[in-house]
């Protein structure tokens, strides 16, 4: 089992303790022996501050830091801007914000970069527009050897069936996808998660957030989704995403307790 940690396992710290993304590879290393991370792009704010963000200097740092603690990204997840939006002058606008972060994922050296496929209004539907943006961002990122990815996460890529059209249309040798556990409506999630994985599925979020007195995950049934993992005969990067109330550590090793009593 490959095994890989989304650095929005600590939320809370980043938000409340000062932790920064140094942090995170250094306790995915040396507490975890991880040494694959998925990066939440505003994470890699010097101590969340965005008077900081893109700054070579800190860049540089993290850079530093994965080459000392033998750590590398396998993805940045990019939640800026909306791809799928209407007004094309403010689409445009956004994938270009984009880009310049798969400009940062690729000077980290990360596999991939996954925006947000974004939104629409409610009752309208025109994948026209998603699929092109992400034609372009997938021309863009292959320049600089990146996958891009789509992950089930919210707007137009809530609903399995819309991310199978978008993935064939897109059509494209460096798009891929992120099967996340959770990120489903409660009542298609096992079934959505089955069709996604007829995709080329570039890494699963192991997403996790309370559990009971036997360790297993409360919200949903957590070994009904490592059958799907099975049955489709995945053997990628499984990447821990602890997003409970607790402290953050014992939340992961619970989730990767789960992992591999399941796997």
């Amino acid at each position: 089992m490959k095994l890989s940690m989304v650095s929005s396992c600590f939320y809370k710290p980043f938000r409340e303790n000062g932790m920064t993304m140094i942090d995170v590879i250094k306790v995915a290393k040396e507490i975890f022996d991880i040494d694959m991370v998925e990066m939440v792009h505003w994470m890699t704010y010097a101590n969340t501050n965005p008077e900081n963000v893109n700054t070579r200097e800190n860049m540089d740092n993290i850079k530093e830091a994965l080459n000392k603690y033998g750590v590398a990204v396998l993805n940045m997840c990019i939640d800026v801007g909306n791809i799928s939006q209407l007004d094309k002058g403010k689409r445009r606008e956004d994938i270009e914000k984009i880009k310049e972060w798969i400009d940062w994922a690729a000077y980290l050296g990360s596999r991939a970069a996954r925006p947000h496929a974004g939104f629409q209004p409610e009752g309208m539907l025109d994948l026209n527009i998603t699929v092109d943006s992400f034609k372009e961002l997938c021309d863009y990122a292959g320049e600089k050897g990146l996958n891009v990815l789509m992950e089930n996460f919210d707007g137009v890529a809530s609903d399995p069936d819309n991310m199978i059209e978008i993935f064939e249309r897109v059509n494209r040798p460096n798009f891929k996808i992120i099967a996340d556990f959770d990120n489903f409506p409660a009542e298609i999630r096992y079934q959505g998660l089955d069709k996604i994985f007829d995709l080329d599925i570039h890494s699963v979020h192991v997403k996790t957030f309370e559990f009971d007195e036997q360790g297993e995950q409360i919200k949903y049934d957590f070994s009904k989704c490592i059958e799907i993992v099975k049955k489709h005969n995945y053997r990628g990067y499984m990447s821990v995403e602890y997003e409970g109330q607790g402290n953050s550590i014992e939340g992961i090793k619970k989730t990767i307790a789960l992992l591999k009593k399941y796997m």
